[in-house]
């Protein structure tokens, strides 16, 4: 019925070539999503309550772009009228699958390393073992090892852990 300047801008298209012309559900990608949405629409009328009122859709702009966007739909008081109000979170989610994907690769390259890799807190308590590490000091599935105490359980002189955190408290990092 009608959209202000924010969804021009967002959409590409004008007020005149939208109000009283086209429908929502032209702008809806994916016929899955369409036919959740049209659900939404029906039961909001029905009762508000059994419509969620955020959910995440994807939509195409007027260059034909596809757009993934968080709606909220609330139900106009006294009447059977929507009123939708839309993020753009596409650069959002396009940042969350590029960190997804490097994480992935970076996984990959620590579990498939040959050098042994291990992270512990300051009382020495294992949070971390790659899977050479864990290979190498006998102590089975990676997993099993976290919550153990490095210098106490594998350590063969326990007392020389002491040394090492010297050396990283004097140079902040210690080589072979």
């Amino acid at each position: 019925s009608l959209v202000n300047k924010e969804f021009e801008k967002q959409t590409g298209y004008s007020k005149e070539a939208v109000e009283g012309k086209m429908s929502w559900t032209a702008f809806v990608v994916g016929d899955e999503l369409l036919e959740q949405m049209k659900t939404f629409h029906q039961l909001r009328r029905v009762d508000p309550s059994l419509a969620p009122p955020v959910y995440d859709a994807r939509m195409r702009d007027a260059a034909g772009a596809v757009r993934d966007v968080t709606l909220r739909v609330v139900i106009i008081p006294g009447t059977k009228n929507s009123l939708v109000s839309l993020i753009d979170v596409t650069e959002k989610k396009r940042a969350e699958e590029a960190i997804r994907e490097s994480e992935g690769k970076f996984r990959s390259l620590v579990e498939n390393m040959q050098d042994t890799l291990y992270r512990c807190d300051r009382e020495g308590t294992i949070t971390y073992v790659s899977p050479s590490a864990a290979r190498l000091w006998g102590g089975g599935a990676p997993e099993k090892m976290i919550g153990k105490n490095i210098a106490a359980d594998f350590y063969y002189r326990p007392e020389e852990r002491e040394l090492l955190l010297e050396k990283l408290r004097q140079d902040g990092r210690v080589r072979e």
